[in-house]
């Protein structure tokens, strides 16, 4: 029997937050319209080899909208072409925005933990920014936190491999 082997891709998107009050640009994505975003981009640098290449395994496993953080999965054989057209990712969706790997991992779990982690840092940092400028807009109290924290968490570590 054999065995495919993959790798996990943990990334954040960073959307451009200039002439923005609040400090955060929120864009809706679904995990559907980001794959077909990066399928479009393994498309436009690697041409239809690139494409073919990583159908195989190609999966968004995972995305918050919320945190802006995903997981990728890909055969291990062709996870720089991902990476690759992770970083020229530019525009999504009209918005100005900047893609960044986090963490690649072989596992699926190695993955959830740098997400989970990660996304604790986020909603830490929007927590602190709501608490420093009342006028910012956002306002979550300590309950709010709490939740979007276990929220995070469960979807995350409800992932299959």
């Amino acid at each position: 029997m054999v065995r495919f082997k993959n790798r996990y891709l943990c990334f954040e998107i960073d959307y451009e937050t200039h002439n923005r009050p609040t400090g955060t640009a929120r864009v809706s994505l679904t995990i559907p319209e980001l794959a077909s975003i990066v399928r479009e981009h393994v498309r436009e640098n690697f041409g239809d080899y690139g494409l073919g290449s990583i159908l195989g395994a190609f999966t968004v496993k995972y995305f918050s909208s919320f945190t802006n953080v995903g997981i990728i999965r890909v055969a291990r054989d062709h996870y720089h072409m991902i990476w690759s057209a992770l970083t020229f990712i530019n525009y999504i969706k009209g918005t100005r925005c900047m893609v960044r790997v986090i963490h690649l991992s072989g596992t699926i779990k190695k993955s959830q933990l740098a997400a989970i982690k990660h996304d604790r840092s986020m909603i830490h940092r929007l927590t602190a920014l709501a608490a420093k400028d009342p006028g910012s807009g956002i306002s979550i109290s300590k309950v709010q936190v709490e939740k979007m924290l276990r929220d995070s968490e469960n979807s995350i570590k409800s992932l299959e491999p």
